[in-house]
């Protein structure tokens, strides 16, 4: 099995329940004391995604970190942060979130 036929079946549940998964998510191959591993598996990629991400088959008794994230609007998450100022006492930034 390749790791696109997970990413499909996603989107098919997803769209069962007219939603989305996030754009670019991705899920990661899990190793003794490493939980980000080489291997990862994308959810919603863009077409620019898609040509970057690699492909790959599953082998036996691999193990993955499914984070799905799922959206009832388009799938694509914008965020924001404006550094406004610098706050007088510490110095520190004083940042506004935009969503």
């Amino acid at each position: 099995m390749q790791t696109y036929a997970v990413t499909d079946t996603v989107q098919k549940v997803c769209e069962s329940f007219k939603c989305k998964p996030i754009e670019g998510m991705l899920s990661h191959q899990l190793k003794q004391f490493k939980i980000d591993g080489e291997k990862t598996i994308i959810q919603n990629p863009s077409d620019a995604q898609k040509k970057e991400h690699e492909k790959f088959e599953f082998a036996t008794h691999e193990v993955y970190a499914m984070d799905v994230l799922v959206s009832t609007g388009d799938g694509v998450v914008s965020f924001m942060l404006e550094v406004t100022s610098l706050t007088e006492d510490s110095g520190l930034p004083r940042i506004r979130s935009c969503h």
